[in-house]
């Protein structure tokens, strides 16, 4: 049976040592997880650019030590009802004291935690600087941009862990373990290009590859002229900011496609501020209905054909833009 699954997710790793760069990251972190009750914070802020490895390691970390994780990101309301909704009850059983294989505990993670911002959002640090002062178990934040004023009060309460791009070879020599897998024969000089075109993020280097190798057996440079510079930069709250600011479909869908965000937290946050871009019903239900058969490719991409994203970038790109008068 063919495995049409996109390679970001079949090749994640499942293990701290399958994560490629950001060595001293890495260890920093599970010295601190090791800790146990004593550790002297008991938060982390993993900060750094997107695709660099910080929702992974702690993905890998929780799967290798046997935590459970309880997760909030950037397509949850994040109010301060909302964050103790999920946050208290996450934080309110004892882990275990000593630290092994066998041990169970949640980790309550809090994914980019700088774009928790503006009148949804309200109140949202304060809660999770209150969860993390009562928590019994770890807690873990991850930001793009670790200095935005209003993380301040995090910043006083967590270890900070900084996050670097990673280094070109270590992106090429994964791209090659890859292409081996999947038994295409690669050139060089065409990995050289599409690592150096991610700009440190592995994500989009991935992502890249799969791209540039679709129904190929030999990967050559001129099959990678058409790949576009990656801005490592773009989060969730940028990707989001920029395709609601968008004045066109093709604007809309350039953004879409040249972000490496999670598609399917995207397609949330599109569905939870649609009804802040189209005060007229009837535009809303037309951009509701075109968000639904965006879900149905996106559903179908992880069973069928991942060639199918095209069309799932084009499609939200389109409700982004039902109405000029919204623009």
């Amino acid at each position: 049976m063919t495995d049409d699954r996109l390679w970001v997710e079949k090749y994640r790793p499942k293990s701290v040592s399958e994560i490629v760069g950001n060595a001293e990251a890495k260890t920093t972190f599970i010295n601190w997880l090791e800790k146990g009750k004593k550790r002297k914070k008991k938060a982390v802020l993993l900060y750094g650019p997107a695709g660099v490895g910080k929702t992974a390691l702690v993905n890998a970390a929780s799967n290798q030590f046997g935590f459970t994780i309880i997760e909030m990101n950037a397509s949850d309301k994040r109010t301060e009802k909302a964050i103790n909704k999920v946050g208290k009850p996450a934080t309110s059983y004892v882990s275990l004291d000593r630290f092994s294989v066998e041990s169970k505990g949640n980790i309550l993670f809090l994914d980019e935690v700088d774009g928790v911002f503006g009148q949804q959002d309200r109140g949202g640090i304060g809660a999770i600087v209150k969860i993390v002062k009562e928590s019994l178990v770890p807690v873990v934040m991850a930001a793009n941009d670790s200095d935005l004023k209003k993380l301040k009060p995090l910043k006083r309460i967590c270890l900070l862990i900084r996050f670097y791009p990673v280094r070109i070879p270590l992106i090429i020599t994964m791209l090659r373990k890859i292409c081996l897998k999947e038994n295409i024969e690669a050139e060089f000089e065409a990995l050289e290009r599409i690592a150096c075109n991610s700009r440190g993020d592995m994500r989009s280097a991935i992502n890249d590859l799969q791209s540039a190798t679709a129904g190929k057996e030999i990967l050559r440079l001129q099959d990678t002229i058409l790949l576009k510079s990656r801005n490592k930069d773009v989060g969730m709250y940028d990707l989001l900011r920029g395709v609601f600011s968008a004045e066109s479909v093709g604007e809309a869908a350039t953004l879409i496609n040249q972000s490496k965000i999670d598609y399917d937290e995207f397609l949330l946050s599109v569905s939870d501020n649609l009804p802040l871009r189209y005060t007229d019903p009837v535009d809303l239900a037309v951009a509701y209905n075109i968000v639904s058969r965006a879900d149905v490719f996106r559903g179908r991409v992880g069973t069928e054909n991942w060639r199918l994203l095209k069309y799932f970038f084009n499609l939200l790109a389109v409700a982004l833009a039902v109405s000029p008068k919204s623009f």
